[in-house]
């Protein structure tokens, strides 16, 4: 496992693959980007991780070893439903796509993916997210007693 220490970053990104050179390479794209980056190379590990941590994004990859990514996927949406999760795997079934999507993923990408490719779904991924924080704060205003009485003066 790998956290960096940076105070001022972007987001917080959890890795999970079980691949040393896909966490590795992952991990230094992200970070070169001013992501605060932490890693996990099993099921077991990323539950850890998240019971300490509050992570904007994960990069979780389908075929985890022995742990099968759909199942972590269900749990992590259990822990963190906050989180945007990226299913990334290196087999590209239209079918296997399909059912991350339905399973919570807000996105899929197929390795190898290019540096690009990895910055642009995180940067997407983060800004969907920051878009969700800024409708929930804008829903639970509306809601407000103070807005209440606002909208009862206006009439």
């Amino acid at each position: 496992m790998h956290a960096s220490t940076e105070e001022h970053s972007l987001g917080r990104i959890l890795l999970v693959d079980d691949e040393t050179a896909i966490l590795r390479t992952f991990r230094y794209c992200l970070e070169d980007q001013g992501y605060q980056v932490s890693t996990a190379s099993c099921a077991a590990q990323a539950d850890a991780l998240l019971l300490r941590q509050v992570f904007d994004l994960c990069f979780l990859d389908l075929r985890l070893g022995a742990d099968d990514g759909l199942e972590v996927l269900a749990q992590m949406r259990l822990q963190a439903p906050w989180m945007r999760v990226v299913i990334v795997t290196a087999h590209s079934a239209v079918d296997t796509a399909v059912d991350a999507i339905q399973a919570g993923a807000a996105d899929y990408l197929v390795k190898p993916c290019s540096p690009e490719q990895l910055r642009l779904a995180a940067a997407k991924q983060l800004e969907a997210r920051n878009w969700l924080n800024a409708w929930s704060v804008w829903k639970a205003m509306c809601a407000s007693p103070a807005m209440a009485s606002t909208r009862r003066a206006r009439r």
